[in-house]
């Protein structure tokens, strides 16, 4: 599944919660049942934040987002309050559903994505352009990583650094480099993302950049108990990353890497 389909399922998720939150707000006494009423309220806006929050990023990725049915099946029986809290925790649930689900099918590829972008971003800031020539798309794992840098290094002007999305396929094409003896940082600079073990250990160290993956974890795991206990939550988090620079990187040396 690609990212963007991703997207389009978790803004129908959000699409129904909305509608359902709606109506079940509607068929709940405001001065009867006030805190019942005050969470549809707030588990209403929720919904349509993260539903509107998604509409941008599909549109920002270049999709069409996905429209909303005209109306949505209920959880049956939300004629007293008691039914209604039920059908709201149900709703809850298939949401949370949900993502989980597209957690499990994307797991990687929405992260490369976001991070492939990010570096064509930081490109055109400083007036430069990735040459698509140069890009490389394969699993995560060495092999495949290893066999992509044998691929760019057999060009006829093959590149001088080399950006990966991730550290498991910058220290592959660290394997390529010393098969082909392609001197680092010497000849080619190599940087990865998530600061693992696996590139630091090398040598030279790999350069990287630290994600804060416990905060991520945490923060996830806050989100998904609040959505199931209608708390207020925030549906996207900018948290913090350092960049640590070891021994893969430098000027080059030379124009282009040895063959």
């Amino acid at each position: 599944m690609t990212p963007t389909g991703a997207l389009q399922d978790a803004l129908a998720a959000e699409h129904a919660a909305v509608y359902v939150f709606g109506v079940l707000g509607a068929q709940t006494s405001e001065v009867e049942q006030s805190t019942l009423f005050d969470n549809l309220l707030t588990a209403y806006e929720q919904h349509r934040s993260a539903r509107d929050e998604l509409v941008a990023r599909i549109q920002e990725l270049g999709g069409r987002p996905v429209a909303a049915a005209p109306a949505y099946e209920l959880p049956n029986g939300v004629s007293t309050p008691t039914q209604v809290v039920r059908a709201a925790l149900v709703t809850e649930h298939r949401v949370t559903q949900t993502y989980g689900t597209l957690v499990a099918q994307t797991a990687g590829n929405d992260r490369s994505t976001e991070r492939g972008l990010g570096i064509r971003a930081a490109l055109a800031q400083a007036g430069l352009a990735l040459d698509e020539r140069h890009a490389r798309y394969g699993a995560i794992d060495l092999a495949s990583s290893r066999a992509m840098m044998h691929e760019l290094l057999a060009l006829r002007d093959p590149p001088t650094a080399v950006v990966s999305t991730n550290d498991v396929f910058a220290v592959g094409g660290m394997l390529a480099c010393r098969d082909r003896g392609v001197r680092i940082p010497d000849d080619l600079s190599i940087t990865g993302i998530d600061n693992t073990d696996l590139g630091a250990t090398q040598t030279p160290g790999l350069t990287s950049v630290s994600t804060p993956i416990v905060d991520i974890g945490r923060a996830a795991g806050e989100q998904v108990i609040a959505r199931l206990e209608s708390r207020p939550y925030v549906a996207f988090q900018e948290l913090p990353f350092a960049l640590v620079v070891r021994g893969s990187t430098a000027r080059p040396a030379r124009q282009s890497p040895k063959r």
